[in-house]
């Protein structure tokens, strides 16, 4: 039951990270700090991954001891896409963790665990035909579009017929809608800010919409879309956490091992 335990250590370094900024970003712009290990866990969780599979396919291709052996190594690719994710990812959950109710809440969690099990079944089933690398990389990503597509239904759900919304946009023209969204933020730093305002400004675009299109199906579309879309971020964090906690037990056991010899 190794990968229990794996799925709860990942769980719990976001779940510290996130609710650490929720509670500290009202009172301090030092509230990002909590998020650095958020931000460590996913970069390293989508880098190495992509980094050994990379290098797997190049070692098919490329000639050992030839010129191209010694630049083309994966590590360029690998080390943009993660830092790419990351930089996306990282904002998308600390605006998500802010506004996110409780019914929300739950239903993202239940996300995370469901992205993190499916993971290790399809790895595991991968692994009978492939090599440990691409099944590792395949695994994760298969896993994360199969919930995040599922949850993303929920979630779509929740926002269309459960979570409440606010009605204060109600009377208020779009530009005024936008502005009130902002002053809504925590009273931080500019830096702060000008990360949080485009989330803020985008959620407070699609209500003003909701609002002024009520009584229609695309109301509930354009309210609920995007929210649905949150999932997908949410469950490719979950994986990339998940590597991370795997590769950290298995580092830990290697050495171990090493101490008995």
């Amino acid at each position: 039951m190794s990968w229990a335990f794996d799925i709860m250590a990942a769980f719990a370094i976001c779940l510290v990270s996130l609710g650490l900024w929720r509670l500290t970003v009202t009172v301090s712009d030092g509230a990002v700090l909590a998020l650095l290990p958020l931000a460590v866990v996913v970069f390293l969780g989508v880098f190495r991954p992509l980094l050994a599979a990379r290098q797997a396919s190049l070692r098919v291709v490329l000639r050992p001891g030839g010129r191209l052996a010694g630049i083309v190594t994966g590590r360029f690719g690998a080390l943009g896409g993660a830092l790419l994710f990351t930089l996306v990812a990282v904002p998308v959950l600390a605006f998500t963790a802010i506004r996110a109710d409780r019914t929300e809440g739950l239903a993202l969690v239940l996300l995370f665990v469901t992205s993190c099990a499916l993971s290790v079944g399809i790895r595991a089933w991968l692994g009978r035909s492939i090599t440990d690398s691409h099944s590792r990389l395949w695994g994760h990503r298969i896993a994360a579009v199969v919930a995040g597509t599922l949850f993303s239904a929920v979630l779509f759900w929740l926002h269309w017929a459960v979570i409440s919304r606010p009605g204060a946009v109600a009377g208020q023209g779009f530009a005024e809608s936008l502005q009130a969204a902002i002053l809504e933020l925590p009273p931080r730093s500019a830096w702060l800010r000008v990360v949080l305002e485009p989330f803020a400004v985008i959620e407070a675009a699609k209500l003003w919409l909701a609002t002024a299109m009520h009584g229609t199906f695309r109301a509930g579309m354009v309210y609920s879309l995007d929210a649905a879309l949150v999932g997908f971020v949410v469950a490719r964090c979950a994986v990339a956490a998940l590597d991370f906690t795997e590769s950290i037990r298995a580092a830990v056991s290697w050495r171990a091992a090493n101490d008995r010899r």
